[in-house]
């Protein structure tokens, strides 16, 4: 499953139902209740596989959320499988894509005492966001450049 391919997919296209049938996979809508024009949205997860899907407005796929919550090991395993690179530190990363021609951003924060280095490939109508803590993989976000 190349997740790449899912990207900018609506929600009920034959890719997507067919992997949300097969995990029995429920997706939730979320409203702007609050009204602050953040837009509606809709997501669904796969814990099984360590996914999570964030679909906009409109039910097309934005985002794709690969092992948050997880440990780093099973992003490892999975990314093969999802044709992805991933890399063990930021260091790691910004190498790859030096040498790639990759054009990057890169970044570090700290959210409630939380250390959140990160590096995100900029790859034409879509970036991947890498983003290690304490130098370990935290959690890899595909996304449509023009998500909204």
């Amino acid at each position: 499953m190349q997740l790449v391919e899912l990207l900018n997919k609506h929600l009920k296209s034959d890719e997507l139902t067919e992997l949300f049938q097969d995990y029995d996979v429920d997706v939730t809508y979320h409203d702007d209740r609050l009204h602050e024009n953040g837009g509606d949205s809709y997501r669904a997860q796969i814990d099984a596989l360590g996914l999570e899907f964030l679909f906009n407005a409109k039910q097309m796929l934005v985002a794709i959320f690969i092992g948050e919550g997880r440990e780093a090991k099973s992003i490892l395993n999975n990314a093969p499988k999802y044709g992805i690179q991933v890399f063990l530190s930021k260091a790691e990363a910004i190498e790859f894509a030096l040498n790639s021609g990759i054009v990057i951003q890169e970044g570090y924060t700290n959210i409630l005492s939380w250390d959140l280095d990160w590096v995100k490939f900029m790859l034409g109508n879509y970036f991947i966001h890498y983003e290690y803590s304490k130098n370990t993989l935290n959690k890899v976000t595909l996304q449509v450049e023009s998500a909204e």
